[in-house]
Protein backbone atom coordinates (compact mmCIF):
# COMPACT_ATOMS: atom_id res chain seq x y z
CA UNK A 1 0.00 0.00 0.00
CA UNK A 2 1.39 3.37 -0.79
CA UNK A 3 0.44 7.02 -0.36
CA UNK A 4 -0.50 9.66 -2.79
CA UNK A 5 1.22 12.58 -2.44
CA UNK A 6 0.35 16.01 -1.97
CA UNK A 7 2.03 18.15 -3.63
CA UNK A 8 4.13 21.58 -2.04
CA UNK A 9 1.99 23.80 -3.97
CA UNK A 10 -1.47 21.87 -3.18
CA UNK A 11 -4.01 24.96 -3.06
CA UNK A 12 -5.93 23.89 -0.08
CA UNK A 13 -2.95 23.14 2.52
CA UNK A 14 -0.62 26.10 3.96
CA UNK A 15 1.31 27.48 6.69
CA UNK A 16 1.59 24.77 9.73
CA UNK A 17 -0.64 21.82 7.75
CA UNK A 18 1.82 22.34 5.20
CA UNK A 19 4.95 21.46 7.16
CA UNK A 20 3.49 18.90 9.01
CA UNK A 21 2.52 17.11 5.67
CA UNK A 22 6.57 17.78 4.42
CA UNK A 23 7.48 16.23 7.98
CA UNK A 24 5.38 13.34 7.39
CA UNK A 25 6.55 12.76 3.88
CA UNK A 26 10.15 12.87 4.80
CA UNK A 27 9.40 10.73 8.46
CA UNK A 28 7.81 7.72 5.83
CA UNK A 29 10.47 8.17 3.00
CA UNK A 30 9.84 5.43 0.34
CA UNK A 31 8.47 3.34 3.06
CA UNK A 32 5.80 0.75 1.93
CA UNK A 33 3.29 -0.56 4.34
CA UNK A 34 1.76 -3.83 3.86
CA UNK A 35 -1.77 -2.97 5.52
CA UNK A 36 -3.28 0.03 6.96
CA UNK A 37 -3.01 -1.68 10.30
CA UNK A 38 0.54 -0.92 9.69
CA UNK A 39 0.52 2.68 8.41
CA UNK A 40 -2.05 3.67 11.04
CA UNK A 41 0.35 2.26 13.58
CA UNK A 42 3.37 4.33 12.05
CA UNK A 43 1.06 7.70 11.84
CA UNK A 44 0.22 7.07 15.54
CA UNK A 45 4.04 6.64 16.44
CA UNK A 46 4.66 9.65 14.10
CA UNK A 47 1.68 11.69 15.91
CA UNK A 48 2.93 10.72 19.34
CA UNK A 49 6.38 11.64 19.04
CA UNK A 50 5.55 14.42 17.36
CA UNK A 51 3.01 16.09 20.13
CA UNK A 52 6.03 15.24 22.22
CA UNK A 53 8.52 17.23 20.55
CA UNK A 54 9.44 20.62 22.58
CA UNK A 55 8.98 23.76 20.77
CA UNK A 56 11.11 27.10 21.27
CA UNK A 57 7.66 28.52 20.61
CA UNK A 58 6.25 26.99 23.79
CA UNK A 59 9.06 27.62 26.27
CA UNK A 60 10.39 24.34 25.71
CA UNK A 61 7.47 22.86 26.63
CA UNK A 62 5.82 20.38 23.98
CA UNK A 63 2.28 20.55 22.38
CA UNK A 64 0.83 17.90 24.99
CA UNK A 65 2.71 19.98 28.02
CA UNK A 66 1.17 23.10 26.68
CA UNK A 67 -2.27 22.03 26.24
CA UNK A 68 -2.19 20.35 30.06
CA UNK A 69 -0.98 24.14 31.51
CA UNK A 70 -3.42 25.68 29.28
CA UNK A 71 -6.84 23.31 30.59
CA UNK A 72 -5.09 22.38 33.92
CA UNK A 73 -2.17 24.70 35.13
CA UNK A 74 -2.84 23.15 38.85
CA UNK A 75 -3.42 19.64 37.56
CA UNK A 76 -0.55 19.92 36.04
CA UNK A 77 2.85 18.89 38.09
CA UNK A 78 5.08 17.88 35.52
CA UNK A 79 4.44 21.44 33.69
CA UNK A 80 4.23 23.37 36.76
CA UNK A 81 4.90 23.21 40.33
CA UNK A 82 2.32 25.81 42.69
CA UNK A 83 3.25 26.09 46.30
CA UNK A 84 0.70 25.20 48.80
CA UNK A 85 2.70 26.34 51.87
CA UNK A 86 4.10 30.27 51.88
CA UNK A 87 7.79 30.75 52.85
CA UNK A 88 7.01 33.50 54.87
CA UNK A 89 3.84 35.65 55.84
CA UNK A 90 2.60 37.67 52.95
CA UNK A 91 3.59 41.66 54.18
CA UNK A 92 0.68 43.57 51.85
CA UNK A 93 -1.43 46.02 53.86
CA UNK A 94 -4.75 44.26 52.47
CA UNK A 95 -3.23 40.86 54.28
CA UNK A 96 -2.45 43.14 57.29
CA UNK A 97 -6.04 44.94 57.39
CA UNK A 98 -7.69 41.34 56.72
CA UNK A 99 -5.76 39.55 59.74
CA UNK A 100 -6.87 42.83 61.73
CA UNK A 101 -10.87 41.67 60.54
CA UNK A 102 -10.31 38.26 61.33
CA UNK A 103 -9.21 39.31 64.72
CA UNK A 104 -11.84 41.66 65.14
CA UNK A 105 -14.15 39.11 64.70
CA UNK A 106 -12.81 36.42 66.06
CA UNK A 107 -14.21 32.11 66.59
CA UNK A 108 -17.10 33.54 67.88
CA UNK A 109 -17.98 36.27 65.14
CA UNK A 110 -19.48 39.72 65.68
CA UNK A 111 -23.21 40.64 66.10
CA UNK A 112 -23.98 42.74 63.36
CA UNK A 113 -26.60 46.20 63.91
CA UNK A 114 -29.62 46.17 63.34
CA UNK A 115 -29.02 47.39 59.58
CA UNK A 116 -26.38 44.55 59.24
CA UNK A 117 -23.30 46.64 59.94
CA UNK A 118 -20.15 46.27 61.58
CA UNK A 119 -19.87 47.33 65.35
CA UNK A 120 -18.67 50.56 65.34
CA UNK A 121 -16.92 49.86 68.44
CA UNK A 122 -14.93 47.28 66.24
CA UNK A 123 -14.78 49.00 63.45
CA UNK A 124 -12.40 51.90 65.54
CA UNK A 125 -10.28 49.56 66.73
CA UNK A 126 -9.76 47.77 63.27
CA UNK A 127 -9.07 51.18 62.39
CA UNK A 128 -6.82 52.43 65.13
CA UNK A 129 -5.00 49.13 64.85
CA UNK A 130 -4.40 49.74 60.61
CA UNK A 131 -3.22 53.43 61.21
CA UNK A 132 -0.77 52.31 63.54
CA UNK A 133 0.43 49.23 61.21
CA UNK A 134 0.68 52.05 58.00
CA UNK A 135 2.39 54.50 60.57
CA UNK A 136 -0.59 57.23 60.27
CA UNK A 137 -1.33 59.39 63.00
CA UNK A 138 -4.27 58.41 65.20
CA UNK A 139 -7.57 59.40 63.75
CA UNK A 140 -9.12 62.36 65.43
CA UNK A 141 -12.50 61.65 67.34
CA UNK A 142 -15.59 63.43 66.08
CA UNK A 143 -17.54 63.29 69.16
Amino acid sequence: MSLNKIGRNDPSLGGPATAAIEELEQAIGDREFGSTEELQAFLDSFQFQRNHRCFDDFRGLSPDQMRQLLHFPLESPDVLQVSTVLESEPDAPLAQLFGLLAEAIGGKGLKPTAKGNFPRNACREIMQAWRRLINLPPAQSAE
